[in-house]
């Protein structure tokens, strides 16, 4: 029996044997192969799906960082979030307007964002592409709908200084047109309203 094994045997019938046991042993090894065949034929397409996964996930992170480049070459401070309310992009110009390093707010949610603006987490222009809110707009200056894009205007204090912002908001969507996230720009205009705000005082002194 040891020898049988060994030689890669993997059952034996001792005589007088019983037909029925001859039969039912026969059944349980072609059992056992055409189970052992699912399996591998399981394991090819798990190794299959693992493979294409990795494509996925690579052309993902590529696409990541197409976006991340794009956005990095924006001259206006921007930041771009995936559906879940998580920073996905925080560029450059955002950075040295807010203080904030992209490496310290990517992956963040709980609106982290809103905290280098309004000090506190709370929704922002970019919320508005997920969810209206009339209550969000009410905290604007000035708010305006251009189809999917939401055009603000609002005053708030950075670093402890006050600073009137020009803000942009949009969706982002996949290839089947579904919204998966939204990306808002934001430029400082304080020094174009002082300005406007000057000329309008001038004009106003000369006429009076």
């Amino acid at each position: 029996k040891v020898e049988g094994f060994n030689k890669g045997g993997v059952d034996y019938i001792t005589k007088p044997y019983q037909p029925e046991e001859v039969l039912a042993r026969v059944k349980t090894h072609l059992d056992l192969r055409r189970l052992q065949k699912q399996l591998e034929t399981q394991n090819v397409q798990l190794l299959s799906e693992i493979d294409e996964r990795k494509i996925m996930e690579e052309a993902l992170r590529e696409s990541e960082q197409r976006l991340t480049d794009i956005i990095n070459f924006l001259p206006d401070a921007t930041f771009a979030l995936n559906h879940e309310g998580n920073i996905i992009a925080w560029n450059h110009s955002i950075e040295e307007m807010s203080g904030k390093k992209a490496e310290d707010m990517l992956g963040k949610g709980d609106y982290e964002y809103s905290l280098p603006f309004y000090g506190i987490r709370r929704p922002v222009l970019i919320d508005l592409i997920f969810n209206k809110d009339e209550n969000i707009e009410k905290e604007y200056v000035y708010v305006k709908r251009e189809g999917d894009i939401i055009l603000a205007e609002n005053q708030v204090t950075i670093r402890g200084e006050k600073r009137t912002l020009w803000v942009k908001a949009s969706p982002l969507y996949n290839s089947k047109g579904s919204i998966v996230g939204a990306i808002e720009s934001i430029r400082d205009i304080t020094e174009r309203k002082r300005a406007e705000k000057s000329l309008k005082k001038r004009y106003s002194w000369k006429r009076g």
